[in-house]
């Protein structure tokens, strides 16, 4: 007799045997409805697994301009407890036919250790007490955050681990940083690459601590096919005072090639005066290979092991980083100052938006006066690029400004911002100088009408004084943006919310108009039943038009979930580009159950 299928081993179906979507659509259904009720651990109980399934079905006439998402989806998501004799662990999945093979992938599975609920069955069951040191433990799907240079928050698929016993504490991740992209050409494609990270440190980072930390990346040859493309060279001529050369046309086949990073780095920081003042810095180096198929190369100058550890190739350089950071900390003051230096060259598979060749000095403070009845942020912000005038554009960014809040009880709150910006691009070419001076004042109260209403209304205004000058020409801007929201929330229960805004663009040769309107109410018709219902409409001059309505309306069936529907018709019409103009419509249905 064939044994039954449970439910663990159909969900592991579901997550990774499912390739047609329907399959998948109907799977998921079984488990959907089929789960027999909430299950939760007892004293005799060694196992128990609850969460919340969601599965979303979404459709459009029409792929948005610009968007990745495309114009019809189904996906599978999971967020789940499971406990094994005490030992809780967060489980999530999703899965989804929004994947693409030229992208990286959506589809993924993540458990990780609840440490929280962990420490208090600890105190309750001295069994567990070898786990004591367990910070964090995560297989599948995570997004470490060890170090803001190095790694911070890149997914990785593998197993992220960090102990701690008293003062000493380690880290270790292990996975894949990327997976390979095998269709398209040249910079489409993508290797395979495998990322090992490892951290021993001394101490508390609120406190006094140190740190020492490497990462190490390396892409997969054999991961990919690399399929290149020729770029050309068109043909020069180069006139010098004594000689005239004439440069001829050539070609050469560029593809991907796969590469290596290796990065140590050093971190440290101190806590003074009961915590008043924090002061941390972080260094890394790094030495970078574009073409780990290249030819060695030989450098007498460096020690043998560093050549073991990461061979030198002609494509190979090396670049560094560092953060500087200070704090004071006041119960009514508090003041924060960075200082940022990425070097030209620098980059870290796990920091990948992590901006190269610049410098950055940020210093922030906020002040409570009168019993945290008014607050001031002032704020100031340097950036500039090209370090080693490499390029031919370097960019210098100056932004600084402050923030005043008032709150008073019963009393409407008041802010008022004034950020001046300033953008100076050095080019040999075309040198160009931007400005702008930004004011924002808001306010809005809170407040009761009769004992069946509650009601908020808010008032934005903000000013903007702008000049571009480039090529012996300066052009000047001025706009003015007014908003206004008033919401309703009766007792029946209802609730009413409406936006409106208006916003003016004058210039030296015309004035530009757009108007903005936003209308959407909540109505609860019962426990199981709730509507929703809006609408939106935007102009801009007398040229564009788009308006759009909003519906949106769930039942929940108590036991086996909910279902919750959203329907939108969009449209847009544009006189001066007839071209751009659309007829959308989205439907999406959802079903949650919670188990």
């Amino acid at each position: 007799m064939e044994k039954p299928i449970g439910y663990i081993e159909l969900m592991g179906a579901v997550l990774h045997g499912c390739i047609n979507r329907w399959k998948c659509l109907l799977i998921y259904i079984i488990v959907f409805f089929d789960f027999p009720g909430n299950h939760t651990a007892t004293a005799s109980s060694a196992f128990s697994f609850n969460g919340t399934s969601t599965i979303t079905s979404y459709y459009s006439n029409r792929q948005a301009y610009g968007h990745a998402v495309p114009p019809e989806y189904l996906s599978l998501q999971l967020n789940s407890r499971l406990t094994i004799f005490l030992v809780p662990l967060n489980v999530s999945s999703v899965l989804s036919t929004q994947q693409h093979q030229m992208a990286q992938p959506i589809n993924h599975v993540s458990v990780r250790l609840d440490v929280r609920e962990l420490r208090r069955f600890i105190r309750n069951d001295g069994r567990y007490r070898f786990l004591k040191g367990v910070e964090t433990f995560e297989l599948g799907r995570s997004r470490p955050v060890y170090s803001r240079l190095i790694l911070h928050g890149v997914p990785v698929s593998g197993v992220n681990v960090s102990l701690r016993a008293r003062s000493f504490h380690t880290s270790f991740v292990y996975g894949n940083s990327q997976q390979p992209v095998r269709k398209g050409v040249y910079l489409e494609q993508q290797y395979r690459q495998k990322m090992l990270f490892g951290r021993m440190g001394l101490g508390h980072q609120d406190k006094t601590f140190v740190a020492f930390s490497f990462l190490h990346a390396q892409d997969d040859p054999e991961s990919i096919d690399p399929a290149g493309r020729y770029y050309v060279w068109p043909a020069d001529t180069l006139i010098h005072h004594l000689d005239t050369l004439f440069i001829p046309s050539d070609s050469a086949m560029v593809s991907r090639q796969p590469g290596e990073v290796l990065i140590p780095g050093i971190e440290l920081g101190t806590a003074l005066f009961k915590r008043r003042f924090g002061l941390s810095a972080e260094l890394a180096g790094m030495i970078h290979t574009a073409n780990t198929a290249g030819d060695t190369i030989r450098i007498d100058e460096l020690p043998d092991w560093v050549d073991r550890i990461h061979p030198v190739r002609i494509s190979t350089s090396v670049s560094y980083a560092y953060h500087i950071n200070a704090e004071l900390r006041f119960p009514n003051t508090r003041l924060h100052a960075s200082w940022r230096l990425i070097a030209p060259g620098f980059h870290s598979p796990g920091t990948p938006l992590m901006s190269q060749d610049q410098r950055h000095l940020l210093v922030r403070g906020s002040q409570s006066l009168f019993n945290k009845k008014l607050t001031i942020q002032p704020h100031y912000r340097i950036m500039n690029n090209n370090l080693l005038d490499q390029n031919r554009a370097s960019t210098h960014t100056t932004i600084w400004g402050v923030t005043a809040s008032w709150r008073i009880t019963n009393m409407p709150w008041i802010s008022v911002s004034f950020s001046p910006h300033r953008q100076e691009m050095a080019d040999t070419d075309y040198p160009s100088l931007n400005k702008a001076k930004v004011v924002t004042v808001s306010t809005g109260k809170n407040y009761e009408l009769w004992e069946q209403f509650q009601a908020l209304t808010s008032v934005s205004w903000s000013h903007q004084q702008s000049s571009v000058k480039h090529a012996g020409s300066e052009r000047l801007y001025r706009g003015n943006n007014i908003s206004v929201q008033q919401s309703l929330t009766l007792q029946i229960p209802l609730r009413l919310i409406t936006n409106a805004g208006v916003y003016l663009l004058e210039s030296e040769k015309s004035t530009t108009s757009s108007f903005l309107m936003m209308l959407r109410g909540n109505y609860t018709i019962s426990p199981r039943w709730s509507v929703s219902a809006g609408g939106r409409y935007f102009a801009q001059g007398t040229d564009r038009r788009r308006w759009s309505a909003r519906l949106e309306a769930s039942y929940s069936f108590r036991r086996n979930g909910s279902i919750q529907l959203l329907a939108e018709p969009i449209y847009y019409r544009d006189v001066l580009n007839p071209e751009r103009e659309y007829d959308q419509f989205v439907v999406q249905l959802r079903f949650v159950n919670s188990w």
